[in-house]
């Protein structure tokens, strides 16, 4: 039998200036061998439970774990963690009916972010004119992250940036 059966690793997925992380349910006797990914520094002494994690970057990290008893050891599933601010180079926007919008018609757009970063709200704007209407529909979770967007002139300009930015609970990408 699996004598760490019950035993995982809890503490925030997302982190702004370091992380303490604990095994919970951790067997009687057993010791505790924390690992990380490069952008994270263990502070605490190893085999500290909890443990505190200093950063040493930004993006997708881990803190994993390994269990080590008198019945032998256990690996842990690693803990996904996100540090920092959304990286804007995982923004995605898909635009539904092409980029073309005419005079007074809407177009719909969904913002996407290829990462665990903690998202809980999107940013849109289109900068240089008055004109342009973005409004969030579809009841998301997550406000702005479908929106609709319509141009109020005619014609309308050859062509305009969007510009979209994500944020969780670090701030804005």
């Amino acid at each position: 039998p699996n004598f760490a059966a019950n035993a995982s690793i809890s503490g925030l997925s997302v982190v702004c200036l370091g992380g303490t992380y604990t095994i919970n349910n951790l067997p009687t006797g057993a010791t505790i061998e924390w690992t990380q990914s490069e952008n994270l520094n263990r502070v605490s002494t190893q085999g500290d439970n909890p443990c505190f994690f200093s950063l040493n970057g930004s993006g997708a990290a881990w803190v994993g774990a390994t269990i080590i008893s008198d019945c032998g050891s256990i690996t842990l599933p690693h803990k996904a963690i996100w540090i920092g601010v959304p990286d804007w180079t995982l923004l995605e926007v898909d635009l539904e009916g092409g980029v073309l919008v005419a005079c007074g018609d809407y177009i719909d757009g969904t913002a996407r972010f290829n990462g665990s970063a903690g998202i809980d709200a999107y940013e849109w704007k289109i900068i240089g004119t008055n004109n342009w209407e973005i409004r969030q529909v579809w009841g998301s979770l997550f406000p702005y992250k479908n929106v609709e967007i319509k141009y109020w002139e005619d014609p309308a300009p050859f062509q305009e940036d969007i510009y979209i930015r994500a944020h969780n609970s670090c701030g804005w990408s």
